[in-house]
């Protein structure tokens, strides 16, 4: 359950709501893919330890549950990638969860990047004392990104 808290609050800006998973689904950004956007990761498809993206290829990391898109770089972000539904349905965004009074959120962006460095400052840290070889253990991982979004909720949900 954390981790799917994880993905619901990185979403601050928008998150996609549906009703059926459909059978055909659109990029989720108003981007070019390989021009103005690019695909890092893939959802992993090797059931056990190892990991395989959908071409049996390597962009993909073991348990990854996910499609990781990235921007060229802060000033695209900065100035904003329209969030689409991947599916019929509707693009939420932080004022949605502000006015449930889900989460007290002044500044999106600020707040984006306080639940981002939650999750990643631990492994970032610990990344640049191993070798390039040595991976991080699932659990570590987790445990790391279950704590941020903790952290994140304690400043951010609404009392």
């Amino acid at each position: 359950m954390p981790r799917r808290t994880a993905f619901l609050i990185t979403l601050l800006l928008a998150g996609a709501a549906r009703a059926e998973m459909p059978t055909d689904l659109a990029l989720p950004l108003d981007c070019e893919p390989g021009a103005s956007c690019w695909v890092l990761r893939y959802v992993d498809h090797d059931p056990g330890p190892g990991a395989r993206d959908q071409t049996c290829g390597t962009l993909a990391y073991d348990g990854h549950d996910g499609i990781d898109i990235r921007v060229p770089g802060l000033v695209e972000m900065r100035a904003g990638v329209a969030v689409l539904a991947a599916a019929p349905g509707t693009v939420l965004d932080h004022a949605f969860l502000a006015d449930r009074g889900l989460l007290r959120i002044a500044d999106p962006l600020l707040a984006a990047q306080h639940l981002n460095w939650s999750i990643l400052a631990i492994p970032l840290n610990e990344a640049m004392f191993r070798r390039a070889d040595e991976g991080f253990a699932p659990a570590d991982l987790e445990r790391w990104a279950d704590e941020g979004v903790r952290v994140f909720l304690a400043a951010y949900a609404a009392p």
